[in-house]
């Protein structure tokens, strides 16, 4: 017999055929497979899920539950009791009308509505986004905060534009210069290269000591390139006055006397008084209260007659009496400071010092000479101690801006005009102890209302 080499034509389409329904068959169970495993893992996501719907159920878990086409119907337990097939209007099962579809993820069971699983599932499997900024060097973004996901959220350049005065973005403290400086930053929290000032200056930090000059004292503040003066002042020279100069009450300060003076011996040639100007040029006049190991008891009569340049003069406690005519003339004259041991107040003394706006005078004075004051028409108010017994005449003639004045009860006689033309005088209160007022003493008071 002759031997078979291969499949005949016949064979052939057999063999494609039975290949071809085994094909089918496997396709069909493969099918079939892969439905129950959706089926299964359906079932899966139920129970699992379950524990989120619960409190939703709640005593409704016999419902009916649709699910892409499907149905499950929950048990005791949450325990997945079977699963069937939705036709599209209906559950093949009789659902005896305990349910109504809302819509494609909700069922309404007795009142209580629930979500679907899917759309339950769909929350547990979407993306979460993380609320903190995630970052690098350039840009920032939110992250998904599922596990092994790499989403990228709200994902932006970095913008500098934030200006948020925080620690962590602090580059300089506040000095007495300079605010407080902080690096602009991102919306993320990046910090940036760009800076802003905010809020106030530092307080200055004072030096230990004062620093001075002739008119005023001052500290000064310790912090580098800042030539800020705190506390700066003029002198105080007030009752301040010693051997060698005028001390300031607060800094310590001393101005020397004033140098060029002309002074001449007393008759008791064991003290001086200050005989004129001399060579001294200063606006300012300091006279010591020794001269050559001697005191200087005195200011001469004209000792500084017409210095209408004169702007203030220092007088010691050495200074027992101020001459006729001393400051006659000083039209410039602001302040004076008469010290305590002044005892008279000789004719014209302060005759014509026009800028004179107050006089305080001692009580050691007893006597205020003929016209001592007359013509310092800026003098709006004088004290007149108890000390002083007598007022000379034209004392106060033409202090035109006087307005009021007490004569003190040690005054027993106010000598001829002394008050006189002091035309913006309201008021004078005269004591019992006064037993004579001079011809004209109060002429042309013509603002006076009350005496």
């Amino acid at each position: 017999m002759r031997k078979r080499k291969g499949f005949t034509l016949v064979e052939l389409v057999v063999v494609i055929a039975v290949i071809a329904i085994l094909a089918a068959v496997l396709i069909l169970t493969f099918s079939s497979v892969t439905e129950k495993a959706q089926h299964s893992a359906l079932i899966s996501n139920g129970k699992n899920s379950y524990k989120n719907l619960l409190n939703e159920l709640g005593e409704h878990i016999d419902c009916f539950y649709q699910e892409d086409g499907y149905y499950i119907v929950f048990g005791e337990g949450g325990k997945v009791n079977e699963l069937g097939k939705h036709n599209g209007t209906r559950f093949k099962k009789d659902a005896q009308g305990i349910y109504v579809l809302v819509d494609e993820n909700t069922i309404r069971c007795n009142d209580v509505e629930i979500r679907s699983i899917q759309s339950i599932l769909y929350e547990l499997t979407a993306h979460v986004k993380a609320e903190e900024w995630s970052k690098n060097s350039t840009h920032h973004w939110h992250a998904c905060k599922n596990k092994n996901c790499d989403e990228k959220y709200d994902e932006a350049e970095h913008s500098f534009d934030q200006e948020l005065a925080q620690e962590a973005y602090l580059v300089s403290e506040a000095t007495c210069t300079q605010k407080a400086t902080y690096y602009k930053s991102c919306e993320c929290g990046e910090k940036g290269i760009e800076t802003f000032e905010h809020g106030d200056y530092a307080e200055h930090t004072k030096a230990a000591e004062w620093n001075k000059n002739d008119t005023h004292h001052w500290y000064e503040c310790t912090a580098d390139d800042c030539d800020a003066k705190v506390d700066e002042a003029e002198h105080n020279f007030e009752d301040a006055i010693n051997f060698d100069g005028i001390v300031c009450n607060v800094c310590g300060y001393e101005k020397s006397t004033t140098e060029g003076l002309e002074y001449e011996l007393n008759a008791d040639c064991q003290s001086y008084y200050v005989k004129g100007i001399g060579t001294a040029t200063s606006t300012e006049i300091i006279i010591p209260s020794v001269y050559n190991g001697m005191p200087v008891t005195s200011m001469g009569n004209n000792a500084l007659r017409n210095c209408s340049g004169l702007t203030s003069v220092y007088i010691p406690n050495s200074i027992t009496c101020i001459g006729d005519s001393a400051f006659y003339g000083c039209s410039s004259l602001t302040s004076i400071e008469i010290p305590n041991n002044v005892t008279s107040i000789e004719e014209g003394a302060y005759s014509g010092c026009s800028s004179l706006t107050s006089i305080e005078i001692p009580n050691s004075v007893t006597s205020i000479g003929n016209y001592a004051y007359s013509g310092c028409s800026s003098l709006t108010s004088i004290e007149i101690p108890n000390s002083v017994t007598s007022i000379g005449y034209d004392a106060f003639y033409y202090c035109r801006s006087l307005r009021s004045i007490k004569i003190p009860n040690s005054v027993t006689s106010i000598e001829d005009s002394a008050f006189r033309e002091c035309i913006n005088l309201k008021s004078i209160e005269i004591s019992d102890s006064v037993t004579s007022i001079g011809n004209s003493a109060f002429y042309n008071c013509s603002s006076l209302t009350s005496i």
